[in-house]
């Protein structure tokens, strides 16, 4: 089934209060934290305030937008010990924990995919690509040229990613939107979602450049796919999916 794809806006990313407040939303912040980066000289003379656990430009009436290297020092400082985050469209998102249901959607998909690409590429589960625009996002699966000492002074850019994959439950919305157009403004060739709520995969392909994809098709279990860049191989759906109880 094909279907239209409405285009968005160019970076930055309007985000909307009801994906803020969504599980997996933006990163709230306390005041030790607020006062630690001021410490660290982190806001780099710009103006900012916090307001309500989020870090505001002040006059600018728009989130604090941050860069890589600002976004590796708070790992570095120990900011994130409390659970998984991710940096997209200059703005730090929390990530929902995970149910079973999830992480057996993610396995699944990581086993069919490295049966599929028999070691030619690297397989990578939840761990970042590094994006234009200040992005660095964690998909649930990320296939990219080459092999894991490829990757250990750096995380794969657009260039070397053949397909992106998020398996979504709760965080559908934000998949659908945020990092869609995130996705598509980087190029990223082909973007997969492993639909557990309508039990379904939804296939992006040809992303340009306003942040969407033309190519837009749904499979559903009993049907195949083959990835653009796999043209012999064919992957079944169902194996992506996981049972129905």
């Amino acid at each position: 089934m094909t279907v239209a794809i409405t285009p968005q806006q160019n970076q930055p990313v309007p985000v909307p209060r009801t994906l803020v407040d969504e599980p997996n939303g933006l990163r709230r912040w306390d005041i030790d934290e607020y006062h630690r980066m001021g410490d660290m000289d982190l806001f780099d003379g710009a103006r900012v305030e916090l307001l309500d656990g989020d870090i505001w430009q002040v006059h600018a009436s728009d989130y604090y937008r941050w860069v890589p290297e600002q976004y590796d020092r708070l790992i570095e400082a120990g900011f994130f010990e409390d659970g998984r985050v991710e940096l997209l469209g200059g703005l730090i998102w929390d990530m929902a924990s995970q149910l079973t249901l999830h992480t057996t959607g993610v396995r699944l998909t990581q086993i069919a995919l490295e049966e599929a690409f028999q070691g030619q590429f690297e397989v990578r589960v939840q761990m970042s690509i590094a994006l234009p625009n200040g992005m660095k996002p964690e998909p649930d699966i990320a296939v990219a040229v080459g092999t894991p000492l490829d990757y250990l002074k750096h995380h794969p850019a657009p260039e070397e990613l053949l397909l992106t994959v998020e398996v979504s439950d709760s965080s559908l919305t934000k998949d659908r939107g945020l990092k869609l157009v995130s996705y598509a403004q980087a190029w990223i060739t082909e973007y997969w979602i492993v639909n557990l709520v309508s039990r379904q995969l939804e296939v992006y392909r040809n992303p340009i450049p306003s942040g969407t994809y033309t190519d837009f098709h749904i499979y559903l279990p009993g049907e195949i796919v083959i990835p653009i860049s796999l043209p012999t191989k064919a992957i079944a759906v169902a194996d992506l999916l996981p049972p129905v109880e």
